[in-house]
């Protein structure tokens, strides 16, 4: 059976909603899913590689400074950019999807200490504002962007994987 996917236009309560149908009837044969399994894991272990490398170079600390100004390129609408799939992959790592936005001039993700997603879209991954670029040593940021590519080219292979296995997925509830 095909997957209906929600239009990239849904709203974000909408494709949180077609996330946590999908993980509830297939959670548990996704996590019996070796390949998937393994994937995640390696993805799991860039991202803290990556979030690492950001805090290291001071960047984490420049960005809440930032957003104690009322300033945060984690704007409200950043959301929109989010599929169904990279939801439904969030609850896989184990992220607990929030209900709510936490700031109504923040993105829906948007906590109290940064992104609450471990799958993150890829401009959350790679942008980086022109003044956190000019703060910041050029040999670090190049460690940083190495690290952000690794991360991005897992979450491709992580998201293939889950989009063959969906395509796949037996007939149900879920689908509907």
């Amino acid at each position: 059976m095909e997957l209906q996917r929600l239009p990239s236009n849904a709203l974000i309560t909408d494709k949180i909603a077609w996330a946590r149908k999908w993980w509830e009837a297939y959670g548990g044969f996704i996590r019996s899913q070796d390949a998937l399994i393994q994937m995640g894991k390696r993805f799991k272990d860039a991202v803290r590689r990556s979030r690492q490398a950001m805090t290291e170079t001071g960047m984490v600390e420049i960005c809440r400074q930032c957003g104690q100004k009322g300033v945060s390129c984690c704007g409200a609408g950043l959301e929109r950019h989010y599929t169904d799939v990279l939801l439904l992959i969030n609850l896989f790592l184990g992220v607990k999807l929030p209900d709510q936005r936490t700031d109504p001039r923040g993105c829906f993700f948007l906590g109290e200490k940064g992104c609450l997603l471990l799958a993150r879209q890829v401009i959350c991954i790679n942008f980086l504002c022109p003044d956190l670029t000019s703060r910041t040593d050029p040999d670090r940021l190049a460690v940083l962007r190495k690290r952000e590519g690794e991360e991005i080219a897992l979450l491709f292979a992580l998201n293939e994987g889950f989009l063959r296995f969906l395509r796949q997925a037996p007939a149900g509830e879920a689908h509907r």
